[in-house]
């Protein structure tokens, strides 16, 4: 499986507000349509093989980016989507510059019957946070 990560365009928006459907979050294509007018470079959409299989987004307010609206297709949770889509944003955002990101997740997902642990979660966002931190002090995080 080959997974895939690049800008959410509006072109995406139909299978974006899918995918965040089948996760229990609620927004829809209008909503979706606003965030990438409001920080166009702001969404990444995840494939595999070609497969629209995630998104996520970020919005900058000059010295902080929010992370959030994260969401993956049931099926691909657990796969390695949600952190390609996590470090892409984190690249994105220490392209702009922006020293501070919070990220907020919610603790469980809305009646989708998949609720991975908070563990598990918990783990991915602070290993992300901690290669981020390596890469950013100017030693390789491949390197540990």
């Amino acid at each position: 499986m080959i997974i895939t990560v690049r800008q959410l365009s509006l072109a995406d928006v139909d299978w974006a507000a899918a995918v965040l459907a089948a996760t229990g979050l609620r927004a829809r294509q209008p909503e979706l349509r606003r965030y990438l007018a409001l920080e166009p470079g702001g969404y990444c959409a995840a494939e595999a093989d070609g497969r629209p299989v995630g998104l996520g987004g970020f919005a900058a307010y000059a010295d902080l980016a929010f992370v959030g609206n994260m969401a993956v297709v049931p099926e691909m949770q657990g796969r390695g989507v949600g952190r390609a889509i996590l470090h892409r944003m984190l690249e994105d955002i220490d392209r702009c510059g922006i020293p501070t990101t919070l990220l907020r997740f919610n603790g469980e997902y809305h009646g989708t019957g998949s609720k991975p642990s908070n563990f598990m979660r918990t783990q991915l966002y602070m290993m992300s946070w901690y290669q981020r931190w390596r890469l950013n002090a100017g030693t390789p995080a491949s390197s540990q």
